[in-house]
């Protein structure tokens, strides 16, 4: 044996030896079982969070034109003479205008502006 291949062996051995120390004293991870368990308990605390932030966010009521304004949008669409076409319409899902209630006689009923269904479509003119 040379001793190029002697420096080599040593080498070797001692990279090696290096190798298996730095997995033993270094601060390797946790075992399986304590990462698995961790990673857990991240996903149980990121569900909570996300939960307690759904349950802050205030419930938005819907966003309606007035009655007046409701009711001239009607009038001026002209689809209408009777409650059971709106009905009919709605059931369709023929409603294109986020601004007006399907169910405005209850909405606005509630609001105490509700008039009866021929003066809301516009045929007591």
């Amino acid at each position: 044996m040379n001793t190029n291949q002697l420096f080599s062996q040593k080498d070797e051995s001692k990279s090696q030896e290096e190798e298996q120390q730095r997995f033993t004293t270094s601060s390797s991870p946790e075992p399986l079982v304590d990462d698995w368990s961790h990673q857990l308990n991240i996903f149980v605390e990121r569900e909570r969070l996300q939960q307690d932030w759904q349950q802050s966010i205030p419930k938005r009521r819907a966003c309606f034109y007035n009655y007046e304004q409701c009711k001239q949008w009607v009038c001026a669409q002209n689809m209408w003479e009777t409650k059971a076409e709106w009905e009919n319409w709605i059931d369709q899902g023929e409603k294109c205008n986020c601004m007006v209630p399907s169910d405005p006689e209850a909405h606005y009923t509630e609001r105490g502006t509700w008039t009866p269904w021929v003066d809301f479509l516009g045929l007591l003119q």
